[in-house]
Formats: structure tokens, C-alpha cells, sequence
């Protein structure tokens, strides 16, 4: 399944046409509870809508949210039906989404489908009130067997095709009565599995069975794998010996997402100044997604044509008549039109030529040309292009212009700083001040800039997290209007202080066992924390512990001792994610959980670590481990990552993915490495790690954390010392 999400920018759009078009501000119509307003439409794709044979339910039944990351904590709106949703919502300036879901989420099922859609989208002074259109396209992974590949001649009528997501058991049977009446099967893929696995157990007509195992690797959403049987020469006459399995991936759906702007006007920015008639031409450029509407333009009377009735105060540029056209043309207005048939972005350029310029009477006042434009879905901006020609009709500008801050700039405001920037357009005004405030509240706080040409930066700090504040710029009397922007808002991590723990029951290779969880309840899945117990388990070691030796708060802190099992070294661990599997006697890890996306500085934890000396080293991965490891002390490490999606781990070395700080999914990374002891005797010492944030960070938001502790740093290549033991306790984002 590939969506693609199509962001339009017509100030980008319209410069590449023309190298003249810039950009605009549009007015912000709801004042005070926003700074613009969306308008959503959700379209359940028709054709699988009516193969369930209900999409009226579905409608009926959608959930719809506006949120401003992933996690309940950052839903901001949410309705429940397509009928309800309203006409538009007002937000602030931002970046948000547009989330609907339907159906039914099951894990695996005949008939109970589950759609999901999303739509990212900007709410700027650029684009206040953009239309997105939701496409909930559906979620399942589909599964079927070809029934006409099915050869009675060689299989008996009772073969059976099992699918099963991963090493779970959520499972569908396919006999011959499933496989005759075309069914489908559908699968929701929890996070931790990527793949499903099948078997097929079949007589050939002697009546020998026959069993077939095979995985698919990488399933993806709306993608349908269809199993068809393929047979040898002779394969009539010796049965199902000579089957073998190819599966078809059938994408389900393609569709687009395109978010449209309103139309842009340029040219418009300055007064057009001129003293002594000798004006030279002007051009006003508009630019939107599709055709325009209408294009009024309000012309002096003075300069109007007085040929034509409906000319004398306004003109439709798209509707007027030839005549009209003409006309103007001869008085010095004529206009043309760019069509960009790839992004279809219409580009109009109304061309004020210098002998209407220079015709025009002297008069002191300023001479304005308002221009409206209205796009296909009603999307309105006014702008009004201002000549003066005479000293008195001068319009004398603000002398600075405080600018919105960057919604695509993820880390111009976090938790507690913020970089706000200005552009000085008179400097003989005076040195800018920004001053602040948290919205509602009453005192101001001032700031000074640095100026570089005719930018000046105030870089702000000591904020406060999740609290939306109020800025203004000043010079002399001159104060700007107020704008707005809301700090990161701070994450709380679960169970940081490891007083809750509980146990699950785990298969391993030497049957179920009881497996120490750092969680409230014994479901791994849902808890916030992992470790290495589950693989520990299969030697009846726990790793990692509750323990109350020693503890910064409450009455407990986790214990990670790193230990010798079947010949190999065994690190203490823990980690914020999921174990998911053994591997013969290697680990396969999800590392990383939903995260708010805000952007802390450091983290903080309480620690006290004692490497043991006693190492012991896997010969075959001698070439990953520094100079002099074998001879010194165990080394200990945390670190900690802001990352687009949970990281897999695995250490079989046949397919080895080990963390990388230079992985494609992290945007910020920091650790801490001890080769000695820390912390006194019998007590934690506390220690900040600073997170450092990479070039992507800048305009993509982290999804998931990251924090990953060993004992034995070296333990993914079962090297290290056991008996090295590391206690942690209050883990902490600073921002």
C-alpha cells in the first residue's frame, strides 16, 4: 500500500512558475480561540465499503480526532460519526493531524475489517484554513489461496492452510469449503511482528501426508498475499512431493492525500512610490490549487473603463468579457495565466503597465486596487495593491515586522526555550525589544536580540513546559500585534522510580517459566520497561530485579547484574520497549515507545554502578570490542534516544541489527559509559546525559523513546564480566 501525502504549498509552487510570486499573511478569523480554522472531509474507500455491505455503519460508527502527536495525551478534538463533524475548527498556528479510524480491530477474522487514515497538516499565516481530506484506507493485512490452483488430481479434498501472525497464535484455517468460496482472511499485525508464517498439510492421492512450512517476511498493511500451489511434470503421479508455494502481494488500494491551501497574493507587500510620473510596470501575482472562482479587482473610477457599466468599479478578471479585456488592456491593465499541469497550480498575473500608473491624477491619498480571490472550495484572500504619487499619500510602514514562528521548525520552541526573529525595517526607529508573557497572565518579561543584516533573534529560555505564551516586538511608541506559541509539554516516564513489578508466563526452550517484569501487570506487551529476563529464563536466571538495598525515592530501585549461563556472558539489562523473542540463545528486541514528541535537554536517573573484572570474552566478536577490554573491568552504559518508530535488536549473528546513534529513524541520542566504579558505597549518585539533537530533528518530531541500560555494555556480543551490577532509580527528561 503506498499513500501519498501531498502538501501544497502555493507560495512554493508559484515561485518556481515565475520567480516572482512571495508570500502573504491572510487574516486569522477566529481571534482569541484561534489563529485559523480546517475544514475535513473522511472518505471510506467505496469499494471495500460496499463489499462489507455496510458502509453507512461504518460512517455512522467512525472515530475522528484532530491530534497534535500519537497517544491519547496529544488529542486535541475527537467526534464519533461523519455526520458530526463540523463545518470547520478553529486552531492555533501548528502542526497537526487528522486521524479517523473504523470498523473493527481484531486480531484475526473472516469477515471484521478495520480502516484507518491520516492526514498530517500546517495551520500558518500562510495557509490559515487549509481543507484535508481523510482517505481511511483499510488496515488489515489480507491473506487467500488460489483457488484454481488447487489440482484435485494431486490433493485430497481435506488439506488444510493455516496462517498464524508471527510465533502467536492468532491463527485462520483455510479447508477446501474457504478456499472454493474465494474467502479472505484478516489480519491486524500488533507492533513486535512483522511477518506471517504457514502451514500446509495435504494427502496426495495415495493417501501419504504432507506437510509444507513457510514464512512471509514484511507484511504490509492493504496488501493482500495470496498462496497458489505450482507442480512438477510428474506431479500426477507422485502426489504432493513435487508442491511448491509462491504467494502473490497484491496491493489492495493506492490513494492520495492532498491538503490544499488558500490562493496567495504577491506584489502587494509595498507601496508602489512614485513622485514624478515616471512610474515603470508593476505586476500582482495569485496563485491557487485548481482554477480560480472569481478574481475581483476594485479600480479607481478615475481609471476605470466608463465604456462598459460593470467596469466602472469592479472587474472579474475570470468571468469579464473580451470587450472589458480590451479596454483595459488599452488603458494599461492587461492580464495573463501559468498553469503548472503536474501540481495543477493556477499562477494569474494582473499587469499594471506604467502608462496606467503614470495616468493616474495626482491625489493625497493613497490610490488602491483591492484584489479578492476565491478558489473551487471558497477559500478567500484580500490584498490591496497601494500606489502613492504624492508625498502626503506615502504610507509610513511599521518599522519592524515580527514574524510567526516556524511551525516546520520542530525545535524552534521546546520546553522551556523558544527563538523568536523579527525583521527591522526602519532602523533609524530604534533597538527592538521582545517582550513575553504567558497568555492571560499580566507582567511582561523583555529580551534583547542580535542583529544579523536586517534579522534580529531573541532566543528565550526559562520557560515554562506545556504553558502557551504571548509575544510582542517594541521600538520607540511602536508596539506589533501580540502572536503565540505553546512550549513542548514536559514527559513523564512510566514507572521511573521501578516500584512496580509483576511476573508473566514465558515458553522457552525448557518450557514456561515465570518471567520478572518491571511493570504493574504481567503483560509485556503493554509495559513501558523490558529487560533480557525472558531469555535468561530458559537457564532459570533473573537478570534484572525489584531491590530495596539501596533507592534515591519510594522504597525500591531495579537491580541489573550481568551472569554466566550455558557458557556465555548474560548482561543485566533493561530497556524501554519489549523483548520479543529467543532466539536459539540470542534476543530479539523492540526498543522504543510512544512518545509525546517534546524535546528535553537531558536525562536524569539516579545510579551506582561496580563493573566486575572476571571477563569473559565470545572469541568470534573479539574485533568489536575496544583495545584492552579483556584485561580491564566490565563497562557499564545507558543511553537514550528521540526516534521516528520503535528500533528492532537482534544479536543472533547470522542477521545481527544493533542499536546506531546513525540510524535513519533516531533524531537525538546521548550516553554515559563507566569502565569504574560510580557512586558511593550502599547508595545512588545522581548523573545527567546529555541529549544531543541531529540535523533531522529540525524538521521531523520524535514519535518514541529510546532508553537502553546494560551492565555489561558489551553483552550483545556476550561479552564482559559477571558480577557486574548496576542499580537505577527516578529516571527523569530534563528540559
Amino acid at each position: 500500500m503506498k499513500t501519498n501525502i501531498t502538501i501544497i504549498s502555493l507560495i512554493a509552487l508559484g515561485a518556481s512558475l515565475t520567480g516572482v510570486l512571495g508570500s502573504c499573511t491572510a487574516e486569522a478569523p477566529f481571534a482569541g480561540e484561534g489563529e485559523g480554522a480546517v475544514k475535513m472531509h473522511v472518505v471510506l474507500n467505496d469499494k471495500l465499503s460496499r463489499a462489507d455491505g455496510d458502509a453507512d455503519m461504518l460512517a455512522e460508527n467512525c472515530k475522528i480526532y484532530i491530534t497534535t502527536g500519537e497517544g491519547y495525551s496529544n488529542v486535541l478534538h475527537k467526534w464519533t460519526g461523519v455526520d458530526n463533524l463540523p463545518a470547520s475548527v478553529a486552531l492555533k498556528y501548528g502542526v497537526y493531524r487528522a486521524e479517523a479510524y473504523a470498523g473493527d480491530s481484531v486480531p484475526a477474522s473472516w469477515d471484521k475489517k478495520y480502516y484507518k487514515g491520516l492526514a498530517p497538516f500546517e495551520v500558518s499565516s500562510s495557509q490559515p484554513n487549509p481543507e484535508v481530506q481523510i482517505v481511511c484506507k483499510i488496515a488489515n493485512v489480507a491473506v487467500s489461496v488460489d483457488k484454481n490452483s488447487i489440482d484435485n488430481n494431486v490433493i485430497a479434498d481435506d488439506y488444510t492452510i493455516t496462517f498464524r501472525i508471527g510465533n502467536t497464535n492468532k491463527t485462520l484455517v483455510f479447508g477446501k469449503t474457504e478456499v472454493d468460496s474465494e474467502s479472505k482472511g484478516y489480519f491486524m499485525m500488533p507492533v513486535n511482528q512483522t511477518g506471517l508464517s504457514y502451514e500446509i498439510v495435504a494427502k496426495d492421492k495415495e493417501g501419504n501426508s504432507h506437510t509444507y512450512p513457510g514464512t512471509i517476511d514484511n507484511v504490509k498493511p492493504a496488501h493482500e498475499y495470496r498462496l497458489s500451489f505450482k507442480y512438477g511434470a510428474d506431479a500426477s503421479t507422485a502426489g504432493g512431493a513435487f508442491i511448491s508455494i509462491e504467494i502473490d502481494d497484491v496491493e489492495l488500494i493506492t490513494d492520495e492525500i492532498i491538503i490544499e491551501g488558500p490562493p496567495t497574493v504577491s506584489g502587494t507587500d509595498n507601496q508602489v512610490v512614485n513622485l514624478d510620473g515616471t512610474f515603470t510596470d508593476e505586476v500582482v501575482s495569485v496563485a491557487s490549487y485548481g482554477s480560480l472562482k472569481s478574481l475581483q479587482l476594485t479600480l479607481p473610477a478615475t481609471a476605470s473603463s466608463r465604456a462598459d457599466a460593470t467596469a466602472a468599479e469592479s472587474v472579474d478578471v475570470i468571468h469579464m468579457s473580451n470587450y472589458v479585456k480590451d479596454d483595459l488592456a488599452r488603458k494599461g491593465i492587461d492580464f495573463d495565466e501559468v498553469v503548472d499541469e503536474a501540481t495543477d497550480v493556477h499562477l494569474y498575473h494582473i499587469n499594471f503597465r506604467a502608462k496606467w500608473l503614470n495616468a493616474l491624477p495626482k491625489s493625497t491619498e493613497p490610490i488602491t486596487v483591492p484584489i479578492v480571490a476565491v478558489d473551487q472550495a471558497d477559500n478567500s484572500v484580500r490584498q490591496e495593491f497601494s500606489v502613492a504619487n504624492t508625498e502626503s499619500a506615502i504610507v509610513i510602514k511599521d518599522p519592524l515586522v515580527l514574524n510567526d514562528i516556524s511551525v516546520s521548525d520542530c525545535l524552534a520552541v521546546t520546553g522551556t526555550k523558544a527563538v523568536v526573529t523579527l525583521r527591522v525595517v526602519t532602523p533609524e526607529a530604534g533597538t527592538p525589544v521582545l517582550r513575553y508573557r504567558a497568555a492571560g497572565t499580566g507582567a511582561w518579561q523583555d529580551a534583547s536580540g542580535t542583529l544579523s543584516g536586517d534579522i534580529m533573534t531573541f532566543n528565550l529560555s526559562g520557560l515554562t513546559t506545556g504553558t502557551r505564551y504571548e509575544y510582542q516586538a517594541t521600538v520607540g511608541d511602536f508596539v506589533s500585534e501580540s502572536k503565540y506559541f505553546t512550549t513542548d509539554e514536559a514527559f513523564v516516564i512510566h514507572n521511573a522510580s521501578f516500584e512496580d513489578w509483576s511476573t508473566y508466563s514465558a515458553q522457552t526452550m525448557l518450557g514456561k517459566k515465570d518471567v520478572t517484569l518491571p511493570w504493574s501487570v504481567g503483560d509485556k506487551g503493554a509495559s513501558f520497561w523490558g529487560s533480557g529476563n525472558e531469555g535468561a529464563a530458559t537457564a532459570n536466571m533473573t537478570l534484572t530485579n525489584k531491590s530495596g538495598d539501596m533507592f534515591h525515592s519510594g522504597s525500591s530501585s531495579a537491580r541489573l547484574e550481568s551472569k554466566s549461563a550455558l557458557g556465555l556472558l548474560a548482561a543485566g539489562n533493561i530497556f524501554v520497549g519489549e523483548y520479543v523473542k529467543t532466539d536459539g540463545t540470542n534476543g530479539v528486541l523492540s526498543v522504543g515507545r510512544p512518545y509525546n514528541g517534546s524535546h528535553p535537554e537531558k536525562l536524569k536517573v539516579w545510579v551506582n554502578y561496580r563493573p566486575g573484572n572476571k571477563m569473559k570474552i565470545e572469541d568470534k566478536n573479539a574485533e568489536f570490542l575496544p583495545s584492552g577490554f579483556k584485561d580491564g573491568n566490565d563497562h557499564g552504559q545507558i543511553y537514550v534516544a528521540l526516534t521516528t518508530g520503535a528500533i528492532e535488536i537482534r544479536t543472533n549473528p547470522n542477521n545481527r541489527k544493533l542499536f546506531s546513534k546513525d540510524d535513519s529513524e533516531v533524531l537525538a541520542y546521548g550516553q554515559v559509559t563507566w569502565t569504574e566504579a560510580f557512586g558511593p558505597d550502599g547508595a545512588l549518585q545522581e548523573v545527567e546525559i546529555p541529549i544531543e539533537y541531529n540535523d533531522r530533528a529540525k524538521t521531523t518530531k520524535p514519535t518514541h523513546l529510546v532508553i537502553v541500560v546494560s551492565a555489561s555494555k558489551y553483552g550483545d556480543y556476550f561479552s564482559g564480566s559477571e558480577g557486574s551490577v548496576m542499580y537505577l532509580d527516578d529516571f527523569e527528561l530534563v528540559y
